[in-house]
């Protein structure tokens, strides 16, 4: 019991199984035995072809991406991670200034 509340006990509930149905889905990098001894530029190019199409969305980096494809290969292979939020979790709040800005790009579901 601890003194959660209801709601809070629920959402981490519900934020456990969204967690694990998700690496269900999409196996973690990490758990990949073989992307580790591959080498960096095949694991670049993959990771091009992971999250390229996310980014080209995006006039920016569309743009980009014709401009220098060696840039923006550079981006989906060091600049980019994945974030897992459920219902009822914040990414940000209003007024928040954060350390380290970033930019986020919702790959399903909706804010």
């Amino acid at each position: 019991d601890y003194g959660i509340s209801r709601e809070l006990a629920l959402r981490v509930q519900r934020n456990a199984r969204h967690a694990l149905n998700e690496q269900k889905r999409n196996t973690p990098e990490s758990s990949v035995a073989l992307l580790s001894i591959i080498s960096e530029q095949l694991r670049a190019e993959i990771h091009f072809e992971v999250h390229s199409k996310d980014l080209v969305v995006h006039p920016f980096f569309r743009f980009y991406n014709e401009a220098s494809g060696l840039c923006m290969r550079l981006i989906c292979h060091s600049a980019i991670s994945a974030l897992l939020l459920s219902h009822g979790d914040f990414l940000f709040a209003e007024f928040e200034a954060p350390a380290s800005p970033r930019m986020f790009f919702v790959k399903s579901g909706k804010l």
